[in-house]
């Protein structure tokens, strides 16, 4: 956590003196990669409190082959940019990350963003570190059934019916870490995880 409201309930957590907001992301990385290279540890997760993450698949995943990994959200050259959602990094992408300069500083002093992804791309990149892509990440994005749809045309083709909860493809059988999308109340975001689980286990 980073400066923010006082922790109900501390144990367990580590509290960085870094912003807690929206707009602080970049810094809250730094912070985040700073400690965690301080401690000694090899990798590091950064993971969204939405994504439902299967630890032993991920554990099993391959993820030591690979300095930084995460599932590509925009390819572009000259390097890609992971979803946020999860994606991991190594000692050394770590020790790079907790000495870079915050964007609209420095090496990035040409854009003003909290776009943590997009930073984190860059600066590896500078150092010749680029994303591998891993599909096992899925992002489930949820429609609500009561979105006003554009009619379509009357001359127009019937369309088949499309299931409009779903955006993108399905899950892979391999996949290691969904993230659902939502604007809605808790029992909605879980009853779109259940729903999840339930079309990952058809195949």
């Amino acid at each position: 956590m980073g400066n923010g409201e006082p922790l109900g309930d501390p144990e367990g957590v580590v509290e960085l003196d870094c912003p807690d907001t929206y707009f602080g992301l970049p810094e809250k990385i730094k912070s985040l990669c700073k400690w965690a290279h301080a401690k000694g540890y090899e990798r590091l997760l950064k993971c969204d409190d939405d994504v439902m993450l299967r630890v032993n698949d991920y554990l099993n995943s391959g993820i030591e082959r690979y300095p930084y990994s995460g599932r590509s959200n925009r390819p572009e050259s000259p390097y890609a940019v992971p979803y946020g959602f999860c994606y991991t990094i190594d000692k050394k992408c770590m020790e790079i990350m907790s000495e870079e300069s915050m964007p609209g500083t420095g090496s990035h002093k040409h854009w003003h963003s909290n776009d943590d992804e997009r930073w984190v791309a860059e600066t590896l990149s500078q150092h010749g570190i680029l994303l591998h892509d891993d599909r096992r990440y899925f992002l489930h994005q949820y429609r609500f059934p009561t979105e006003e749809k554009a009619r379509r045309p009357l001359r127009a083709p019937k369309r088949p019916t499309v299931d409009q909860s779903l955006w993108g493809n399905r899950p892979d059988q391999g996949t290691v870490a969904y993230c659902v999308h939502v604007t809605a109340e808790l029992e909605e975001k879980i009853a779109e995880y259940y729903k999840l689980w339930a079309r990952h286990r058809e195949y």
